[in-house]
């Protein structure tokens, strides 16, 4: 075969294209020659890659795919091994409902390699773009995908029970100490939150940017989900104080199906059923975790194509034109108060510092006002925009509730501001407007088109304010306005996410040149938060291979080698 190829290297390329991933993996077993093309083009060309499907259908009378049928569909449209899946459901993984359906948590675990991290968060509406039109009548939503070889996936779980001023250890015993000789440096954070974890989640979010400053955290508040952990060093004297009910439910997990009679049959013993189960564990890296009250999701490390846009639309009380514009008041006189000082109204030695914003020059009149003149003369601000000297446009920030009782603007510092001086910072009042919703997404949708030119957007998550749709309302007077306004630009490219409760993301700003951010993570309302995975364009043409007979066996040769070295 390596002596007579029935394909030039150059056309096995353009073949493998257009091969799902069990269909290369075939052609590959038949050759020494294929399997070195067939994981070259992996390595080389596919990169990362993306493969989503929508369970609702158009035109058809049942109009929904099984969740086996998705997956199924989902592995069928990726060219390599997948090593991650995010999946979304409007159906709870304890809800008792359409048997036919089935649950897309158990689909992945029985359908997936066991090395396959992945995460399902269940919300009352999900959405999607470019899969089946823009809709919202889909029971489930499944990215497939898979990530270079030279990135690294962490699925995690905190459980709701922690102690909040526990929060640092925990992230650093689940981030930072993985390995004795190995902690990655973490680049993305694709984090949900349910139950009464809400109330952990501004600590996760401090000690995760505290500990990576540029990472990207996205994500947002669903209604619960299921994550895939490793339970490999789960101890056995620990199944053995479960009850047998506990333990056939986790196997059940774990298998991705209902037990069959002999497993449930107590007759079976609690001894056997401890060592079915602790075999079943030891024969995966992960298995899945339900999760009611917890934060969880996955982290990623190494070569990471995600980046992120938040959108959320306001008006400004102080200029009727361009929100992001300037304003001719600047900060003019400001200090920091810390812990301990006499101006230090906050409870706790931990309390951070704050901005204590006493004076405001009018730079058009040669004014000076104080905070209390200028809420007098334009009305209370919904969003205080500060703006300093070095930065890309408006950061929009809560007014503390205490700032009316001083005269002054109290703004604390945090991870997210620090702090330096806000001093000559511009000022803006600004309040949400439905119609500025939209025009600010439009724009931001645009700016991304244009900063993205020369590169490929595989596909994108989005989580959205509950408050912003599907339906329309009072201030957002269209049926999914933003996943439209996406469509609207990017025609080809599968959007998929939920209606949060909350969204996680960086904080949000008007008027940006710049249309990515990261870092400054922060959970905020009515907003649009895009995770967006982003890769250059790869010429195949371009590639060349040396498939000769003696290249190839040096490349099994190594291969083989590697195998031997993670197995011993």
């Amino acid at each position: 075969m390596l002596d007579s190829p029935l394909f030039t290297s150059d056309l096995a390329l353009n073949v493998l294209q257009f091969l799902s991933v069990k269909d290369s993996s075939s052609l590959a077993s038949t050759s020494s020659r294929y399997y070195y093309l067939v994981h070259q083009f992996r390595r080389l060309i596919c990169g990362t890659e993306l493969s989503t499907v929508a369970s609702h259908i158009r035109d058809v009378r049942s109009r929904q795919k099984t969740a086996d049928q998705v997956v199924k569909k989902a592995i069928d449209g990726v060219r390599t091994v997948p090593n991650f899946a995010l999946g979304f459901s409007t159906r709870s993984a304890s809800t008792v409902y359409d048997v036919e359906h089935g649950f897309l948590a158990e689909s992945l675990s029985k359908s997936l390699p066991t090395d396959t991290a992945f995460v399902v968060a269940n919300s009352g509406s999900i959405q999607s773009a470019n899969i089946d039109g823009v809709e919202c009548q889909s029971k489930s939503l499944l990215m497939l995908g898979s990530l270079s070889h030279q990135s690294e996936i962490h699925p995690f779980y905190i459980p709701g029970t922690s102690y909040q001023g526990e929060m640092e250890f925990i992230v650093q015993n689940e981030f930072d100490h993985m390995s004795w000789d190995h902690s990655p440096e973490w680049k993305v954070f694709i984090v949900y939150v349910c139950g009464r974890a809400h109330e952990l989640v501004d600590e996760f979010l401090v000690c995760i940017q505290r500990q990576y400053p540029e990472a990207l955290v996205v994500g947002g508040i669903c209604g619960d989900g299921v994550v895939s952990i490793s339970q490999q060093d789960t101890n056995k004297s620990t199944l053995t104080r479960l009850p047998n009910t506990e333990l056939i439910s986790m196997y059940e997990d774990l298998k991705g199906r209902k037990a069959s009679q002999a497993v449930r049959n107590a007759s079976m013993g609690h001894d056997a059923l401890v060592d079915l189960v602790y075999n079943e564990l030891l024969s995966r890296k992960y298995s899945p975790q339900r999760v009611s009250e917890g934060i969880f999701g996955i982290a990623l490390a190494g070569d990471v194509p995600v980046q992120s846009v938040v959108s959320r639309g306001v008006k400004s009380r102080l200029t009727d034109g361009d929100p992001g514009a300037t304003t001719p008041f600047y900060v003019a006189e400001t200090r920091l108060v810390r812990c301990g000082d006499p101006e230090f109204f906050f409870g706790g030695d931990d309390a951070p510092p704050f901005h204590l914003v006493r004076r405001i020059e009018d730079r058009e009149s040669g004014q000076f006002l104080t905070p209390a003149q200028l809420v007098s003369r334009f009305g209370e601000p919904e969003f205080l925009g500060i703006q300093r000297e070095d930065e890309d446009g408006f950061e929009l920030l809560d007014v503390h509730p205490i700032s009316y009782s001083t005269g002054s603007f109290v703004i604390p510092t945090s991870w997210r501001r620090g702090e330096r001086s806000l001093l000559n910072a511009n000022i803006n009042f600004f309040y949400l407007h439905g119609g500025m919703c939209m025009k600010d997404l439009e724009t931001k949708m645009q700016l991304l088109k244009q900063q993205t030119a020369g590169q490929k957007l595989l596909g994108a998550l989005m989580y959205s304010c509950s408050a912003r749709g599907p339906l329309p309302n009072m201030l957002i007077t269209e049926r999914m306005g933003d996943a439209e306004r996406f469509a609207d630009v990017f025609r080809d490219v599968p959007l998929l996410g939920f209606y949060a409760g909350g969204e996680i993301g960086p904080t949000a700003r008007v008027g940006q040149r710049c249309v990515f951010q990261r870092g400054h993570t922060t959970l905020q309302g009515f907003t649009a938060v895009f995770a967006l995975f982003i890769v250059p364009i790869v010429d195949v043409g371009s590639i060349q291979l040396d498939d000769s007979p003696q290249n190839v066996k040096s490349f099994l040769a190594a291969e083989l080698g590697k195998r031997t070295v993670r197995h011993s």
